[in-house]
């Protein structure tokens, strides 16, 4: 069988009609998977199925961040294993030459509740930042570090609720009332300039909308707007 990194969720529902395919219709755990995920029914699977990844060169943060980043509802469990005696199953029998790697990233894979969205972010092989909660539940909906981008911050107190800091100076802010929503570009510039959650619009309560002139994100207070062509983003206080 094939083994490949996945990029998307719509490349997961390929995988899960791949595996199925080739093993004449039954989702069961066969020798060779380095991890498993086990999902529940749902209305657009009804039957529980699984997923496998594959650690690729046993050293892979690209690998390890997306295991971590499929976590969240619907998941009822994680299998990872060695298998056959081969390299590959270090994931569950480390070796030397990984140091405190495996042993630090199968602990932040594990402890939390494998439903919850909770995701601890390797490069080079050592912990950066966590996303978890309602803002990681966004940050993997906008397609996760290779989406979105990589977190540079962890979750922190804002203004008025709270805020995390991702590549490329985007960001994603959550409020009790209003839920988390991320600013990003020339809007997020504009935002940041009018002191985001702390000046006259309050947190964002849509991410960027279309419309025919352009692009604006909606706030408690206000609106930022950018059109086609505009160098600048404009801040509409009400």
């Amino acid at each position: 069988m094939p083994r490949f990194l996945l990029n998307s969720p719509n490349e997961i529902q390929v995988a899960l009609k791949f595996d199925k395919q080739t093993r004449g219709g039954q989702n069961q755990c066969t020798n060779g998977y380095d991890a498993r995920y086990v999902f529940g029914g749902t209305k657009e699977l009804p039957k529980p199925v699984a997923f496998w990844g594959d650690n690729l060169n046993y050293t892979e943060d690209r690998w390890r961040n997306w295991m971590s980043e499929l976590k969240g509802p619907g998941i009822k469990g994680i299998v990872v294993d060695t298998w056959n005696g081969y390299t590959e199953g270090y994931t569950t029998v480390p070796s030397i030459e990984h140091g405190q790697t495996v042993y630090n990233w199968l602990t932040d894979l594990l402890e939390p509740p494998p439903w919850d969205c909770s995701h601890m972010h390797y490069v080079n092989g050592a912990r950066t930042h966590r996303v978890f909660g309602a803002i990681c539940e966004k940050w993997i909906q906008l397609g996760g570090d290779r989406g979105f981008g990589a977190p540079v911050s962890e979750e922190l107190p804002s203004a008025r609720g709270r805020a995390q800091y991702f590549a490329d100076q985007k960001a994603i802010y959550w409020g009790g009332k209003t839920g988390a929503h991320a600013v990003f570009g020339l809007i997020a510039k504009a935002y940041r300039e009018a002191h985001a959650d702390a000046g006259c619009l309050g947190l964002p309560v849509s991410d960027e909308e279309d419309r025919p002139d352009g692009r604006v994100t909606r706030f408690e207070h206000g609106t930022i707007s950018w059109k086609h062509d505009d160098p600048t983003a404009h801040v509409n206080c009400q």
